[in-house]
């Protein structure tokens, strides 16, 4: 999970599709807050997540995975704080003294030993800067893992920010998220049109594509009881896996989003 800059809703989104598969799909969901700053965990575990140890340390000192696990949603989720600033400081002198590579593989021999154990994990990673996409891309083709990218809802800024993940990443993302949308957008005529086209033009180059309207409810907090928020994971569950109620996205999105869109989006492979 990731954005070619900070701001556009990726722990929120992380922590939602996390939500969605073990909720909905009934997949057994590992999400891994590797953003130190402000990161996924806190959605589950409130602000105490910040002080709680987890990935970095993991990644710095070394030692299991299975102690840092938060077990939530019956025990379909299991969440991973980012861990302390301390050792997210010293992991990122390690990349400095020692490289991409080393990082990768670090992070590719920790997933490693308990990947077989999940149907899916989910890494919220920090904002990228273009210095830190190299690291992304070394790291998701060490674990053939799949790209979803996230874009604020301006059509320039979802065009700039396919254009640069093709460009510095050398393959476009398997699922991408438009995400924030103001529903001003959605009532003017011509600017939920050209929203439909992008939507249309991005679901043809056979990319998964998710829209999320801003909420109150997803704000600093997500309202978990919600019914707005119940049904935005119905969505999810069904746009990703085909699983939920695929009506709820023609809700959520208000209309956007029409019945033939939402099937067909959820029939593209990732």
């Amino acid at each position: 999970m990731w954005g070619i800059k900070g701001g556009v809703g990726k722990s929120t989104t992380s922590a939602l599709i996390s939500a969605s598969a073990a909720a909905k799909a009934k997949r057994r969901v590992l999400l891994i807050d590797a953003d130190f700053r402000d990161g996924a965990s806190r959605f589950f575990l409130g602000e105490e997540a910040r002080n709680l140890k987890g990935w970095y340390d993991v990644l710095e000192v070394g030692g299991e995975l299975d102690k840092f696990i938060h077990t939530l949603y019956n025990g379909y989720l299991h969440v991973i704080p980012s861990g302390t600033i301390e050792s997210a400081i010293k992991y990122s002198a390690e990349i400095a003294e020692h490289g991409i590579e080393y990082a990768a593989k670090k992070v590719a021999e920790t997933l490693f030993t308990i990947s077989e154990y999940y149907d899916l994990i989910v890494m919220d990673t920090p904002a990228a800067s273009f210095a830190d996409i190299p690291i992304l891309k070394c790291v998701i083709s060490s674990l053939d893992a799949k790209s979803v990218l996230l874009s604020q809802a301006s059509i320039v800024e979802i065009e700039r920010t396919l254009k640069v993940a093709e460009v510095t990443m050398g393959f476009l993302p398997k699922a991408f998220v438009i995400n924030q949308v103001n529903p001003r957008t959605i009532a003017d005529p011509n600017e939920r049109r050209m929203l439909i086209n992008e939507v249309l033009n991005i679901t043809s180059r056979k990319i998964k594509t998710l829209v999320i309207l801003f909420m109150t409810r997803l704000y600093r907090r997500i309202d978990w009881g919600s019914l707005e928020v119940n049904m935005l994971l119905d969505c999810i569950a069904y746009l990703l896996w085909k699983k939920g109620r695929g009506q709820a996205c023609m809700t959520v999105t208000r209309g956007l989003l029409d019945m033939e869109l939402v099937k067909a989006i959820a029939e593209i492979e990732w």
